[in-house]
């Protein structure tokens, strides 16, 4: 080999070294070291394209591209500190099949035996250097769990440096350090600062250490305690550093305080308790007594500590009281002991003792009741049983007692025996309740099967059973809602029964009237909707697609004006704005575009239910009128034509009634008797009434309603200039507005007409001047027609309902056309005339309800 090629070589030997010398095992793993190292191993080898690489380490391989064993491998062992064998393998291709002895050269066995060694202790470093940080993390959360924390105190620059528990009991930022005057803030004021500040001084001035519990200031404002040890350090007689430990004891603290706490309690308690607490040697004498004696026994606890307890007790009964101590003494426990006692004033009283006897304190500790509370609650007991079992009797719920053991009945109340509809003295036994109230048998053995496997399992949600069928004594099904509650320390099984049939019905009948709802909503001709307070969508039923072509779910988050017509929108908008107010309203038909952008028209009705948190929302009901509106349009144009020929007709009628009026009036000039010619005129006065309202037919666009009120005007005044003469009649009429139909106006007038002419022709004779009122007010649909005048009334003994004259006959028959009723009234200060009649509607305005 030249010296060219081996320098090459060494070089690619001293390069791979180099490389794997350099893996920074204090980043890597040891998975990355030795997969970075593997693939440096084929590059140092002098058949580089034959090469290939093998790492095996703690039962991992790391392996570059092709390797497998072969005849011409080189391996290299060494084993790390914790003994794991590390093996470095490097192989030749079977391509060298062909060379008689091995290629590989001494220096680059040297080289594998290097790079194993060197991998050792790289892996060596990574091993101990997470042993290190596990240590520093166990360390770190004990100190964290122990509530710990260190500090130092530079002196020279008087600057804390504490670990972050410190800094966030502080509530600093972790990246602030704070000058000593600074941290001398965060403790609390008054005692504690002036103790830390005398501390770190006296540390700093003569060495030493220092350990204290002072209270510190928190992030939160609060205060805790805390313990501080410090130790200071010393250089050349000069104190250079303070370090030491900060400990959170603030639940020490908080538990020595509730020990101090619990001794002035228990004292309290025991001087405050209505019970006598004391304590009673072996001999049976008081040791310690509370001050309830005092109020129990009538005497001074100082009286009887030291004396034997059996001074005390009713001497009929001392000696079970002495049987009694003997047994505590030997160590039983005893409670409810009852004995009378003997009080100052000779009155005995019964006492309820419990006592336990001490060991180590070798002492009796008792408490002692007046038992005449207990022989109070004994009876009040009773009675309170009496009361429960009234109630359990009287309960709306069954309720039956079984024993576990026999299947006997302890209980059974009232509503058990109607739930089932059998007699107490029947369902005493509980085998024969299941073939009384499941006589079917496969029924019965199947609820039998499922309550024992459910009350065997033990759990409670098992053992409610809902749907099961019984049958009454007189044959009537029932359904029923049962639950077993096992009391097993009693022997017993509660079981309640709840009639549930009538719910049941209701709950198929729920689900008909859902499968009714969802017909009408899915299958139905109407389009239904729900829409927020700003119009949109939140749902839409799917008759969508039948009315629109557009399926439900394309509306949904929609707002509904981009389905309407932009020249009906501003009506939609006004709408839901008005919403909120309203709790129903009816919209005219607007068009709402399909599928295809054709627009459709559409007749809604919305209903406010914001308020039911089930809708929480407008719900449209919207209908389909488009062939409607067609049809409407036909007849619209069709009445437009109609209305104008009803309109010349009107004219034409109009017209011949003044030709008619005119011939009249001609045939009046010419008439000389003054009879005929003042018939002549009424009738021209009633042809002319006709005529006129016909007149304001032709002129008006509303051929089913007439202003009353501008016919009895124009009527009136056209009386007054025909027949005035020369008096002068101050007219008033009321200017209210009046709408009536065609078929009310006309007979109306006629009576109007027939009243005012014979005012004019009667009321003022021999009078220059007179006044005349018309009103006319209209309540509760009705008419109240009023005519007065202040003339020399109607003649005496007239009766005006008997009259066969012209004018009072034409006032009778149309008053029965109208269905109306009238009435004169005559005095000498004028007359009055009345008409009143409910008003014929034919067209309605549509109400929104609110």
């Amino acid at each position: 080999m030249s010296k060219s090629k081996l320098l090459k070589e060494r070089v690619k030997e001293l390069t791979c070294l180099y490389t794997i010398s350099n893996l920074n095992e204090h980043e890597l793993s040891v998975n990355e070291l030795l997969q970075n190292a593997v693939e440096c191993l084929p590059e140092a080898m002098q058949y580089t394209e034959y090469s290939s690489g093998c790492i095996e380490f703690d039962g991992h391989r790391y392996t570059t591209e092709g390797f497998a064993p072969s005849k011409w491998m080189l391996t290299e062992t060494n084993e790390t500190l914790r003994r794991d064998k590390l093996n470095v393998h490097v192989a030749y291709s079977d391509d060298f099949s062909n060379q008689k002895e091995a290629p590989f050269l001494d220096e680059e066995k040297q080289m594998i035996r290097s790079i194993a060694y060197q991998l050792s202790l790289k892996i060596d470093r990574i091993h101990r250097k997470n042993e290190l940080q596990k240590k520093q993390l166990i360390v770190k959360r004990s100190y964290e769990l122990s509530g710990i924390g260190t500090w130092e105190l530079n002196v020279e620059d008087s600057v804390f440096y504490w670990t972050p528990f410190i800094k966030e009991l502080h509530g600093i930022d972790l990246d602030t350090d704070l000058k000593l005057d600074d941290a001398f803030k965060l403790v609390k004021e008054g005692e504690s600062r002036q103790i830390i500040q005398k501390a770190i001084a006296g540390c700093i001035e003569r060495g030493g250490s220092f350990d204290i519990e002072i209270e510190l200031i928190t992030g939160n404002g609060k205060t805790v305690w805390t313990r501080i040890v410090g130790e200071a350090k010393f250089e050349n007689g000069t104190c250079t550093q303070l370090y030491g430990t900060l400990q959170n004891i603030q639940k020490r603290k908080q538990a020595e305080l509730l020990v101090s706490e619990s001794r002035e309690k228990l004292h309290k308690i025991m001087n405050q308790s209505p019970d006598v607490i004391c304590t009673v040697d072996t001999e049976g004498r008081f040791v310690e007594v509370s001050e309830k004696c005092i109020e129990a026994w009538g005497y001074q606890p100082d009286e009887i500590i030291g004396q034997p307890i059996f001074n005390y007790v009713h001497h009929k009964d001392v000696h079970k009281t002495r049987r009694a101590f003997k047994k505590i003494v030997a160590g039983r426990e005893m409670n409810n002991f009852e004995n009378r006692h003997v009080h100052k004033n000779r009155s005995h009283i019964p006492v309820i003792w419990s006592a336990k006897w001490d060991e180590k304190d070798g002492l009796i500790y008792c408490v002692a009741r007046n038992g005449t509370e207990k022989k109070q609650a004994e009876r009040e007991l009773k009675e309170y049983n009496k009361f429960i079992e009234t109630a359990i009797e009287n309960l709306p719920l069954g309720i039956a007692a079984y024993s576990t053991s026999t299947g006997k009945t302890q209980l059974i109340n009232n509503k058990y025996s109607e739930i089932c509809g059998w007699p107490k003295e029947e369902l005493s036994d509980g085998e024969k309740v299941y073939e009384l109230l499941f006589p079917e048998e496969a029924y019965r053995n199947e609820i039998k099967g499922r309550i024992l496997e459910d009350t065997e399992s033990g759990e409670l949600d098992r053992m409610v059973w809902e749907g099961f069928r019984i049958t009454a004594k007189n044959g009537e099904e029932r359904i029923v809602q049962a639950q077993n509650i096992p009391l097993y320390e009693q022997n017993l099984m509660i079981s309640t029964l709840i009639d549930i049939t009538e719910k049941k019905k209701m709950e198929q009948q729920l689900i008909e009237n859902e499968k009714r709802f969802k017909a009408l909503v899915q299958e139905g001709s109407d389009l239904l909707a729900i829409f927020d307070q700003n119009g949109i969508y939140t749902y839409v039923s799917p008759t969508s697609e039948n009315i629109l072509g557009i399926k439900s779910e394309h509306f949904v988050g929609k707002n509904l004006l981009q389905f309407v017509h932009e020249k009906d929108k501003a009506k939609i908008i006004r709408v839901i704005k008005n919403l909120p107010a309203l709790k129903r309203f009816k919209i005219p038909v607007v068009r709402f575009r399909d599928v295809n952008y054709n627009w459709r028209w559409l007749e809604t009705t919305i209903t406010n239910l914001t308020k039911e948190p089930a809708v929480n929302g407008y719900v449209a009901n919207s209908r389909d009128v488009t062939e409607r509106v067609k049809e409407q349009k036909i007849l619209q144009e069709s009445l437009e034509e109609k209305e104008v020929l009803l309109s010349e007709i009107h004219h034409r009628v109009k017209n011949n009634l003044a030709i008619i009026s005119g011939i009249l009036q001609l045939q009046a000039y010419d008439e000389e008797n003054e009879q005929v010619l003042e018939r002549l005129y009424d009738s021209i006065f009633r042809i002319q009434t006709m005529a006129s309202i016909h007149e304001l037919l032709y002129q008006t666009d509303n051929f089913s309603r007439l202003l009353f009120s501008e016919i009895i005007t124009k009527l009136t005044y056209g009386i007054d200039e025909t027949l005035r003469g020369g008096k002068n009649v101050n007219i008033n009429i009321s200017q209210q507005e009046h709408e009536l139909n065609i078929n009310q106006a006309i007979p109306c007038s006629l009576i109007i007409n027939e009243v005012i002419t014979n005012i004019y022709k009667h009321a003022f004779k021999s009078r220059k001047e007179g006044s005349l009122w018309i009103s006319i007010q209209e309540e509760n649909g009705c008419l109240q027609l009023k005519i007065q005048d202040n003339g020399i009334g109607l003649p005496e003994g007239l009766n005006t309902n008997e009259s066969t004259t012209l004018g009072m006959n034409i006032i009778r028959i149309l008053s029965i056309q109208l269905e109306a009723e009238y009435k004169f009234e005559s005095s000498s200060e004028g007359t009055i005339f009345e008409l009143k009649f409910a008003k014929n509607i034919f067209e309605k305005e549509l109400v929104n309800s609110r």
